[in-house]
C-alpha cells in the first residue's frame, strides 16, 4: 500500500468501513465508535476509582489492625500483610446495580481465607 494512502485505506482493510460507503455513513460510523469508546473509558474510569477506594479502605483498616495489634502488648508479633490475592474483592464487576453500602459491610463481615475468589449472588 503506498504510503501517501495508507491512513485512508487501513479503515477498509480492517473492516471498519464497508466497501462503497458514502462519506456521511463513514463519518456516522466514526461518530458511533467514538461515542462508544468515550462511553466505554467512563465506565471503566468510574470502576477504577471504586476499586481504588476500596483498596484505600482496606489498607486503612488493616493499617488500624496491624496498631491495635502492637499496642495491645501481646507476645504475638504482628501479622504483616500479604499480597497474594487474599484481600482482593471482585464483587465490583458482579453489578452495576448493587448497593455499594451493603457490599462494603458484607465485605468486611466475610472470613477471607475462607471465601477468597467466590462471587455469591444475593
Amino acid at each position: 500500500v503506498n504510503h501517501e494512502i495508507r491512513k485512508e485505506v487501513w479503515p477498509y482493510l480492517l473492516g471498519h468501513y464497508q466497501f462503497g460507503s458514502t462519506a456521511e455513513e463513514r463519518e456516522e460510523l466514526d461518530k458511533s465508535c467514538r461515542q462508544n469508546y468515550e462511553t466505554t473509558m467512563s465506565e471503566w474510569l468510574a470502576v477504577e476509582a471504586i476499586v481504588r477506594q476500596r483498596d484505600k479502605e482496606m489498607m486503612a483498616a488493616n493499617l488500624a489492625k496491624l496498631s491495635s495489634e502492637s499496642t495491645s502488648g501481646g507476645d504475638v508479633p504482628p501479622q504483616t500483610p500479604t499480597t497474594g490475592g487474599q484481600d482482593l474483592s471482585n464483587d465490583v464487576f458482579v453489578s452495576l446495580n448493587s448497593d455499594d453500602e451493603d457490599d462494603e459491610d458484607d465485605d468486611e463481615d466475610e472470613d477471607d481465607d475462607h471465601n477468597e475468589g467466590l462471587i455469591v449472588d444475593d
